[in-house]
């Protein structure tokens, strides 16, 4: 297997403030941790640098876009959808 995928859902993606890649000593992989306040969260593991820096885009723009929908909705931003 060259991919673990910890997170249940993206709604929790919007609650993280940063993601990170970050290699795992105990095991040759690639970590996705994520971020609220100092405390890390393991969201997946990957063989490749390559695809754990995808992913970690992934989230970050996921969380990015979930966060101005949610800010749109409580009336805090306009969210313009061309």
């Amino acid at each position: 297997m060259d991919t673990l995928i910890y997170l249940d859902s993206i709604e929790g993606l919007a609650d993280y403030e940063r993601f990170s890649v970050e290699r795992d000593s105990a095991v040759p992989f690639w970590v996705v941790v994520g971020w609220k306040r100092k405390e890390g969260t393991k969201l997946a593991e990957f063989i490749t640098c390559r695809h754990a820096l995808l992913f970690r885009a992934l989230c970050e723009s996921t969380a990015a876009f979930r966060q101005i929908a949610t800010d749109a909705r409580k009336g805090r931003g306009a969210l313009c959808v061309a």
